[in-house]
């Protein structure tokens, strides 16, 4: 790995080991029935952001990406997504009946590579190579795991039933729709007990308690929509409020999956995780990098401010 890597955030960083893994792999897919999809979990059927290769003989490879006609409702492009990918190299859909992803044809592996990362880090949103699951067959899928994701048959999206117990395997394989709040609050009550070997205590408002650095990290679902929301405070008591605003503005124009909150004369950090389904490692991913944004910036920022820390 080159030194300028080395220096690309971590996200960014993702995504290129993706995109470099999975040059590899395409390159090895020569026959008509290697087939290759990356994809998200699914739930109940819906059909949810995917890439998809396979070979078109001696000119390379036919790649697609998901079309608005068979994706679920939330998770369709806008107009100006659309644009951007056409503006990326890929053509609208051909058929809408027959064939309605977008698609393009390419000898280049390593291009095509990073143009699946591009579209679905990009136009889809999906912050983390972690929240991607792979599945393919033909001679090359006996190297898929090269490809560095879980295999899309060991993520399990049945909805929950809690009278039977926590979900049963290793806590990477979770992938589990629930039904209510209160669901996805137990969801998450059994994915932190693995993460940190017992259950966090909960607050009054039945948020989960981390203690970090001597200050809180909260964990809770969301009442109004099933998200997952890991929230706490950098700074308060700041001098200047506009002052505490524009260093706010700096650091959401610099740090794409977490979100900066200016709250009275306090500094909030927070960061949402989408749980259809809930996943346990889209959280065990995303803890550890929201307290890693969370030490980064809050010395800078309370010095900036001129508030008191935590």
């Amino acid at each position: 790995m080159n030194d300028t890597n080395h220096e690309l955030p971590e996200v960014t960083l993702g995504w290129v080991t993706l995109g470099q893994q999975l040059a590899g792999y395409i390159a090895t897919m020569s026959g008509d029935e290697d087939h290759l999809i990356i994809e998200t979990p699914t739930i109940s059927g819906e059909v949810t952001p995917y890439v998809q290769f396979c070979c078109i003989g001696d000119d390379g490879w036919r790649m697609e990406v998901s079309g608005n006609r068979v994706l679920a409702e939330q998770f369709q492009l806008s107009a100006a997504a659309l644009e951007a990918l056409m503006l990326l190299g890929w053509n609208l859909p051909e058929d809408d009946d027959k064939c309605p992803n977008l698609w393009v044809h390419g000898d280049d592996p390593a291009t095509l590579a990073r143009m699946a990362c591009a579209a679905l880090s990009g136009q889809f949103q999906v912050p983390f190579p972690e929240f991607l699951t792979v599945n393919g067959w033909g001679p090359a899928a006996q190297d898929i795991a090269a490809i560095g994701l879980i295999a899309s048959r060991e993520v399990p999206t049945d909805v929950v039933d809690l009278d039977d117990g926590p979900p049963i395997g290793p806590p990477t394989e979770w992938a589990q729709r629930s039904d209510s709040r209160e669901e996805l609050i137990e969801l998450v009550r059994e994915s932190l007990g693995y993460l940190f070997d017992e259950v966090p205590p909960q607050d009054e408002d039945g948020d989960f308690v981390i203690t970090h650095d001597g200050t809180p990290i909260y964990v809770r679902v969301s009442h109004g929509m099933p998200m997952v929301e890991i929230l706490t405070r950098l700074a308060h008591d700041v001098r200047s409020r506009r002052q505490a605003a524009l260093e706010v503005s700096v650091l959401n124009s610099t740090h794409s999956m977490v979100k900066f909150l200016l709250q009275g004369r306090s500094v909030l950090l927070v960061l949402s995780i989408p749980a259809v389904p809930f996943a346990h490692h889209h959280l065990a991913a995303l803890l550890p990098h929201f307290v890693t944004t969370r030490d980064e910036v809050i010395d800078d920022l309370v010095l900036r401010t001129q508030g008191r820390k935590g």
